[in-house]
């Protein structure tokens, strides 16, 4: 395969989805990936297969719209413009498969987010300030590019009981200090840049104490997210290509997709 000029590797930023992982937000219904049909009818202590279909093997999924490495569509936290509802405006009609696929492709400018740590239940925030010392080393922000929060959480998305510690134990039981995320301010700054994609390894944008105001104020803008990274520590933090592709999912608030980088 032919890369294009200047580029030498792709690097998969996409989270594997198991029933074995944490794979779907904590307080949502749970990733289910099970056998319909197998290629001959098999039985053992704890499945039983059947083969109705013919000598072939599929399987079905339950699964949410924001499980694994995902976008979240403006449809997520913005109500319709008609609604009456807080926040609500125009761009409350806005799923995943009205979402033009350039806005999900761009230059990735790689920050390193809120590394401290903090109180149990409670996320560290990379805060303007911070941004703008990144731009002061690297380059001005611009409104084409992809804004990558390098948290580094994702070294906690473990099969198990171990994977309690993406985002279970600190949002659900508040018991460990939470992933690294940006302020309410910091979205603030990036959205008068124009910019319409962010990007993150956390478990979603916002911090554990609290993630709505920062999801109004860049999806009520036209903003979109992509969520559950991985693999971000294998970025410069100038010169990556960011790509990602949904699921075209009619109406859908967020969706699964495959994020790549070329470098």
């Amino acid at each position: 395969m032919t890369l294009p000029p200047g580029f030498t590797k792709v690097i998969d930023l996409t989270l594997v989805m198991s029933e074995r992982h944490p794979s779907n937000w904590p307080t949502h219904m749970p990733f289910q990936h099970k056998t319909f049909n197998w290629y001959e009818n098999s039985e053992s202590m704890t499945e039983i297969n059947s083969s109705k279909q013919g000598p072939y093997a599929t399987k079905w999924m339950l699964i949410d719209e924001h499980t694994g490495t995902h976008m979240d569509a403006p449809t997520h936290f913005i109500p319709p413009a008609n609604s009456g509802l807080e926040f609500a405006n125009e761009w409350g009609e806005t799923g995943v498969d009205k979402i033009p696929l350039i806005q999900l492709m761009g230059n990735a400018v790689v920050i390193d987010s809120a590394l401290y740590e903090t109180e149990p239940g409670v996320s560290p925030l990379t805060q303007p300030a911070d941004i703008q010392l990144w731009e002061s080393h690297n380059r001005s922000i611009q409104s084409s590019d992809i804004v990558v929060f390098r948290t580094g959480w994702d070294v906690n998305y473990q099969e198990g009981i171990d994977g309690n510690a993406y985002a279970f134990d600190s949002f659900v039981l508040k018991s460990k200090p939470a992933w690294g995320a940006p302020s309410e301010e910091s979205i603030d700054y990036l959205m008068s840049k124009n910019v319409k994609c962010i990007a993150t390894d956390a478990p979603t944008m916002g911090p554990a104490q609290g993630g709505q105001g920062v999801h109004v104020r860049a999806l009520g803008k036209g903003a979109v997210f992509i969520e559950c990274l991985t693999h971000l520590n294998l970025l410069p933090q100038v010169g990556a290509y960011f790509m990602f592709l949904p699921l075209n999912i009619l109406n859908a608030t967020g969706s699964p997709g495959r994020a790549i980088a070329l470098v």
